[in-house]
């Protein structure tokens, strides 16, 4: 197995020894690597069922990190690249963060890119160079090392009485290693759809759908199953006044 295909079965090992220690329930066993890594359900969920529309290239050094460090307590660094062991997730291994310590940058450039794009990024893929982008924007808030920028199409978002509102146009942020929650604003890509979407995520026991915020927009929630998946959290958005 060469360092990728090594990684891949060490996480479903990890997948798999969560779904164990839950009982055998799928869906609990997907949280508890969701709660304790900070990496989405439906991300997971693809990768253990081998089932995700676009492989990675290869894992991303902060979702390799997390792993190593909540699960690799006591075995060499690096040892999710090395061949599968049996992993234990006992509760003193599973006592670490229940978020990924994502290596926060100050804040800096950060590329604008197509919602083309935006659904690649649900794979992992290699840092952006300067000529790769549409422009590059300074991100006004801290963010992970693979934030992106993206430009609102439509006013699906759109919701004037809401806490949040966005308008066509606008431009926001999106960091793909932030953790995914109950509201939380998320850039997803449905199975069947070749770009990124713009919603919020709700979830409800093991429900999870989209939402657009625009109170008036047709066909305004959408189910998820296991058929979307997260391509970051939207952590900031720009305002200009003039």
């Amino acid at each position: 197995m060469d360092i990728q295909e090594n990684w891949l079965a060490n996480f479903k090992a990890v997948v798999s020894a969560e779904i164990d220690a839950a009982g055998g329930k799928e869906a609990a066993g997907y949280r508890a690597v969701e709660a304790r890594t900070g990496l989405g359900y439906d991300y997971i969920y693809q990768i253990y069922k081998g089932k995700p529309a676009h492989k990675p290239k290869r894992p991303s050094a902060e979702a390799m990190n997390t792993i190593n460090r909540v699960y690799g307590e006591g075995r060499k660094n690096n040892w999710i690249s090395q061949p599968v062991e049996k992993i234990d997730v006992s509760p003193h291994v599973r006592s670490g963060p229940s978020r990924p310590n994502i290596e926060a940058i100050t804040p800096g450039s950060v590329p604008v890119v197509s919602w083309v794009q935006a659904g690649d990024w649900c794979g992992v893929i290699d840092n952006f160079q300067p000529g790769d982008a549409e422009d590059w924007l300074p991100c006004p808030v801290r963010h992970g090392s693979r934030t992106y920028a993206l430009i609102v199409r439509g006013l699906s978002m759109y919701d004037p009485t809401g806490k949040h509102s966005f308008r066509d146009g606008d431009t926001i942020f999106v960091d793909p290693d932030r953790g995914a929650d109950h509201r939380s604003l998320v850039i997803a890509r449905l199975d069947d759809e070749k770009e990124a979407t713009f919603k919020q995520l709700l979830i409800e026991g093991d429900m999870r759908m989209l939402q657009a915020l625009n109170p008036s927009w047709p066909n305004r929630i959408i189910p998820i199953n296991g058929n979307c998946t997260m391509c970051g959290v939207v952590i900031g958005k720009l305002e200009s006044f003039i």
